[in-house]
């Protein structure tokens, strides 16, 4: 039997990924060091593949970090000298949240999430405000905020930076980086990568801005300020060791990415999806988190129940479909099912035949 992992990440390994370690290997690129040419050349690669992939300006700098929550803190501290404000949909964009405040920045939140019912640019953003982070897809809850909404809220907002969370959605969201001067995420998501990398997308404006605070020391700051990350990334390198294999993976898949093209991804994408909210509406017991459908995420479906689902999970499970529980509070009332790359169609196509056989018996013990 098949295992399949429709779990938000870590994922199902995108298919391509066995034949890239296989290369690897075979070029030892495990052994190499990340101050010699090859590291140089590989890290070009690397960041010239992302940002054709993400449809990223020239002046604009890709860096390597840990992970997303480490580049959430890196953005607040290279970022923010006292104001930030935080659109929060979810567990992730309350962290982001979070971060801000045990740097001790005068951080503000608004809630935006599952029953929203205005737009993103009538949120009161503070005049003051030198960062508005938002999380676009809300990994905890399948809550999606449209791209296109972004423009509305920094024509509102010119004098603040925009930083964007894509961690689950990236290069499946459509960015507009006129208007986008941050976006991050991590690789064991859409890319179907393992775990272990995070990537920072950085834009003039944030640069300038993280120059002029450790110009003027108001921040305390560490060996991965932004300004340190472009330093080395200005000479082909990272300030440490990086993860010299993570970045062979993504380069290699953001190339395999643009071969196949990001509009087939996310035509395949929105097909997979219509096939769920199809037998979804059919189903008694199961519903959409998000009721919005604007708001309903393409990427990670959550879906709800009054019933445990527990046992529906353990049934999945057994025949090798494994999804992932809900967050937090709502870790036995929910399903979270990712729609990735790395997912086909014949996936989907069974995953939905086997949620049709065992949604008549939720909440069975």
């Amino acid at each position: 039997m098949e295992n399949i992992y429709f779990t938000p990440g870590p994922t199902q390994l995108h298919p391509a990924v066995k034949g890239f370690l296989h290369d690897a290997l075979k070029k030892d690129i495990c052994s190499i060091s990340h101050r010699s040419q090859i590291f140089r050349e590989l890290y070009v690669e690397a960041v010239t593949n992302i940002k054709k992939l993400m449809g990223t300006p020239e002046e604009f700098e890709v860096f390597f970090l840990a992970s997303a929550t480490e580049i959430m803190e890196r953005i607040i501290q290279s970022c923010v000298h006292s104001k930030s404000f935080h659109v929060v949909n979810g567990a992730f964009s309350k962290r982001f949240f979070d971060i801000a405040c045990m740097l001790k920045k005068n951080a503000e939140q608004a809630e935006y999430n599952h029953g929203a019912d205005v737009e993103l640019c009538e949120l009161k953003v503070p005049d003051d405000a030198e960062l508005i982070c938002i999380t676009q897809n809300e990994t905890s809850t399948g809550f999606w905020i449209p791209p296109i909404d972004f423009k509305k809220l920094t024509k509102t907002n010119k004098d603040s930076l925009l930083a964007v969370d894509v961690v689950s959605s990236a290069p499946c969201a459509a960015l507009d980086f006129a208007v986008v001067d941050l976006a991050f995420f991590s690789v064991q998501k859409c890319f179907g990568l393992p775990s272990g990398l995070g990537v920072l997308i950085a834009g003039p404006e944030s640069l300038k801005k993280a120059q002029d605070l450790e110009s003027r020391n108001v921040n305390p700051m560490s060996f991965h300020s932004l300004v340190s990350l472009a330093e080395c990334g200005a000479k082909e390198q990272t300030y440490e060791t990086p993860n010299v294999l993570g970045i062979y993976l993504i380069a290699k898949m953001a190339s395999w990415m643009l071969e196949y093209g990001i509009e087939r991804i996310r035509l395949d994408m929105e097909a997979k999806q219509e096939l769920l909210k199809s037998a979804i509406s059919e189903m008694d017991g199961l519903s959409f988190f998000v009721e919005n459908k604007r708001f309903q995420s393409p990427t990670v479906s959550t879906l709800s129940s009054q019933r445990d689902l527990k046992a529906l999970r353990a049934n999945l499970a057994a025949e090798g479909l494994h999804v992932g529980s809900g967050y937090g509070d709502f870790k036995d009332k929910q399903i979270r099912i990712a729609n990735f790359p790395s997912h086909s169609l014949l996936d989907f196509e069974r995953l939905v035949a086997a949620l049709k056989k065992y949604s008549m018996h939720l909440g069975d013990r």
